[in-house]
């Protein structure tokens, strides 16, 4: 199993440099295609201080000042992703949660930073886990690189833990060591076993993990 096409999510109020660098390093390390993706949407009618509402000009205007920020992010991603990787640019006017529910219909991977309050502008980053349906890497905005070399795997024995598990294996399979680990009140055989399954999963994916 390998990562063939990572969606990186450039927010449009951040600076794009970290992430695309990141996204554009993992592309190279599992040899997949990059997408970068940017997206925000402008707020539906609301009343102002002065009992008004954003009239269609208003709102033509925001749209177009997010059109310019669109286009300002896709020269970044451009600049920034090394012509050695191969890489393409989606840019949508909605909501980022949703426009990337849409990109992870042809995604194995989706990077992200951590969002916002502003939906309009900023993934919510708990929809996003619960709904895309793909593996999600939450990632510090300031974030460049992302070494992975020894993963700690937190295993508690059900439906996310194991989806999780196998959602991850390109990065445990690029790792040096790979250690399971979980917490119970009794330490007793039937811990020790749920961890010893882990194990033999991985090992049956070429991963020896202790």
């Amino acid at each position: 199993m390998s990562y063939k096409t990572i969606v990186v999510n450039l927010a449009v109020d951040a600076d794009p440099a970290p992430i695309v660098k990141l996204g554009a390093e993992l592309a190279k390390r599992f040899d997949a295609h990059l997408v970068g993706l940017a997206a925000a949407d402008v707020p539906p009618l609301v009343a102002t201080d002065d009992c008004l509402v954003y009239e269609g000009e208003i709102m033509q205007i925001q749209r177009t000042e997010i059109e310019k920020l669109l286009a300002k992010l896709r020269d970044s991603f451009e600049t920034l992703v090394p012509a050695s990787i191969s890489s393409e640019w989606v840019q949508y006017v909605c909501g980022p949660t949703r426009a990337l529910g849409i990109a992870a219909r042809s995604a194995d991977l989706i990077v992200t930073a951590d969002g916002g309050d502003d939906v309009f502008r900023a993934v919510d980053v708990g929809s996003l886990v619960l709904g895309v349906g793909r593996p999600v890497l939450v990632v510090a905005g300031n974030a460049e690189h992302i070494l992975g070399k020894t993963v700690l795997v937190a295993w508690k024995d059900g439906r996310e833990a194991r989806r999780a598990l196998s959602d991850s294996l390109p990065f445990l399979a690029n790792a040096n060591e790979v250690v399971i680990a979980t917490m119970e009140a009794d330490s007793g055989q039937d811990a020790r076993n749920s961890l010893a399954d882990v194990a033999v999963f991985l090992e049956q994916h070429g991963i020896t993990a202790r």
